[in-house]
């Protein structure tokens, strides 16, 4: 493997990969909706990342959990991927902070990043076991961050029968920021979510559920 470059290599020639690429972690989105008759001008911020490789991701992916967040200044940026156990099951974080556009942080890999997933549970509908806190720390010049995501509820889930489950999460997130001794803390709401090809703990209930309330797209309300 060599996740400081973004891409994970899998089999003795390491000739399977998957890449990954957060292609704009803060960006400006305008969009035009046209419904019946009547025209709606929308505006505000987006967030746009990029996979790719040459094999079928629930072939060497458990599971991973990815999350994005805007905190006043802040953004942020988080994975969780866990390789599938033939493939020795390491888990790879990913953890990138930026505030005011200037990188404060970013590691990739057990290179200082240190990850905590925890409160898990079974999910009742698609089977699947969910952790509701999952935690990122890193600490770089001195500084130790910490991201923290919350589960409140789901807004989207998608079944793949025998091949897993994928689902969209609202839940609150917490930004910590420690030096000389002082903490400050920023915290909000933000969608997260969790892809995942293991084990189930039962067999799913339903293939596709959708929350009925307004969807959150990147993190705000629509």
């Amino acid at each position: 493997m060599a996740p400081r470059i973004g891409v994970l290599y899998f089999g003795e020639l390491e000739e399977h990969y998957i890449a990954w690429l957060p292609v704009v972690a803060r960006g400006s989105v305008e969009a035009t909706l046209a419904i019946d008759g009547s025209t709606a001008r929308l505006s505000g911020l987006g967030y746009h990342d990029h996979n790719w490789g040459n094999i079928a991701p629930r072939k060497v992916l458990d599971h991973w959990y990815w999350g994005r967040a805007l905190l006043g200044e802040y953004t942020i940026v988080t994975l969780m991927f866990v390789v599938d156990a033939e493939y020795g099951g390491a888990t790879v974080p990913v953890l990138l902070i930026v505030k005011s556009g200037e990188i404060v942080a970013a590691r990739v890999g057990d290179d200082g990043v240190d990850v905590i997933a925890d409160d898990r549970s079974i999910h009742p509908d698609s089977g699947v076991p969910v952790d509701k806190r999952v935690r990122y720390s890193i600490e770089e010049a001195d500084i130790t961050y910490a991201v923290t995501f919350r589960y409140r509820k789901d807004i989207f889930r998608l079944d793949f029968g025998a091949h897993g489950a994928y689902h969209r999460f609202l839940g609150d997130v917490e930004l910590t920021r420690t030096s000389d001794g002082h903490t400050d803390t920023l915290s909000g709401r933000t969608v997260w979510e969790l892809l995942y090809f293991g084990e189930r703990g039962h067999e799913p209930t339903a293939v596709t559920s959708v929350d009925d309330e307004r969807p959150l797209i990147f993190g705000h309300q629509a």
